[in-house]
């Protein structure tokens, strides 16, 4: 807030000087400089100006303002932050701004998109049929002809991760995948990203496809805002009810790909993870966005990328979620 404080007084004295060439006798201001002006000016605003510029759009995000003041060696993961989203106070950086790949947790920009353009109660007929994706891809195994509610489609994606789940979902709402990755990457511009670029609707390796712990952070943000969300990431596991091609009602049960919430892993005392998204692929490591509340109510964002292993990842989620 220093920093901004400073800019608009800065602008303040720039105008006032600008106002007193014209009070001097030359009858009108100097090109020269309100030119001067607008340059420092524009220079001057940094990331954090440019959102405040927009009000009540940047009121509620959290800002890194300098990574130096944390030590890099509290977490072995290459990159990761801790976020109080109550108080909006950065608790800790390492790396926010390097891009990276982050396997499926590219699944919460998919969903933001189908929260915010697409009726989730909406019935969906799966023409997709998975080709040349990476052997890891986890699949719900939805087939040709089958149908279902797109909210399902949307906990299955989140849930479990089906990679499936997620392609029929860029297709219900944008006609195609490539259609659907445009719409990633314009949300993405609206968001204010600095360090994403889509390639797919899934998060499978591709290349230029990639984000960074503080765009993911953003975009997990930007989703909170949605009860559906919040609602579906708290959940351990999921029932999908749907019709197959051949009318028959078929039923399947999808386990969270989040081991906080199965209990293969236990969070610090008093912090309860309310929910988050995983996202692992051979290149991207293990990956994990979490939602957590401590012992008085208040809510944080905590992001790991790049966890060698998944022992690794949730090990030092926690060693983030030890700093609230």
């Amino acid at each position: 807030m220093r920093k901004k404080r400073f800019i608009y007084t800065l602008a303040a004295v720039l105008l006032m000087c600008s106002a007193a060439s014209v009070g001097a006798g030359c009858g009108k201001s100097s090109p020269a400089l309100l030119d001067s002006f607008g340059t420092h000016l524009d220079t001057l605003m940094t990331s954090k100006d440019k959102l405040s510029k927009m009000d009540g759009a940047a009121a509620d995000l959290c800002v890194i303002e300098n990574e130096d003041e944390f030590s890099e060696n509290d977490i072995e993961a290459p990159a990761g932050a801790l976020f109080n989203i109550t108080d909006q106070k950065t608790l800790y950086s390492k790396n926010a701004n390097d891009e990276r790949e982050i396997a499926s947790i590219t699944k919460i920009m998919t969903a933001l998109l189908a929260m915010k353009y697409a009726d989730l109660r909406q019935e969906v007929t799966i023409s997709y049929t998975p080709e040349g994706l990476e052997s890891s891809a986890v699949l719900c195994g939805f087939e040709q002809g089958d149908k279902m509610m797109l909210s399902s489609l949307l906990s299955a994606a989140l849930i479990y991760s089906g990679n499936d789940a997620a392609i029929d979902i860029a297709i219900a709402v944008a006609g195609s995948q490539e259609a659907f990755v445009d719409m990633m990457n314009q949300e993405s511009k609206e968001l204010m990203t600095s360090h994403t670029h889509f390639a797919n609707p899934t998060g499978l390796t591709q290349s230029k496809h990639y984000s960074s712990v503080y765009d993911v952070y953003l975009m997990f943000q930007e989703c909170l805002k949605y009860p559906t969300f919040r609602d579906i990431i708290a959940r351990g596991s999921f029932l999908c009810y749907y019709t197959n091609a051949a009318g028959e009602n078929v039923t399947k049960n999808f386990n969270s790909t989040n081991q906080y919430l199965v209990g293969a892993y236990t969070p610090p005392d008093g912090i309860t993870v309310i929910g988050g998204k995983t996202g692992h692929t051979n290149t991207a490591g293990y990956n994990l966005v979490v939602l957590v509340q401590d012992s008085h109510h208040k809510e944080y964002v905590a992001v790991i990328l790049g966890a060698a292993t998944k022992d690794e990842l949730y090990n030092q989620m926690n060693t983030l979620l030890s700093k609230i």
